[in-house]
């Protein structure tokens, strides 16, 4: 019975060193993403704003009625008009 309870105690303290090492990395990793998350935050936001200005641009060009589709079928399976 108490190496039973032996093994117990040793897998309880490496289940509670375990979570302990986890959170302090967690923290750890927090406090390091925080300086570069507001530039990150503000190349974003740029970014995004760019990509509604051209899909607003790709709207109006849809909408226009100039855009004409050609659709070529098999082109490389064509004979040849000789």
């Amino acid at each position: 019975m108490s190496r039973r309870f032996g093994w117990a105690m040793l897998v309880a303290a490496g289940m509670v060193l375990g979570g302990a090492l986890t959170s302090h990395e967690r923290i750890h990793v927090a406090s390091a993403r925080g300086a570069a998350t507001d530039d990150q935050d503000l190349e974003l936001a740029d970014q995004v704003k760019e990509i509604k200005t051209q899909v607003k641009e790709i709207n109006k060009f849809l909408h226009s009625g100039t855009l004409r589709v050609v659709v070529v079928i098999n082109p490389d399976g064509a004979p040849d008009a000789k």
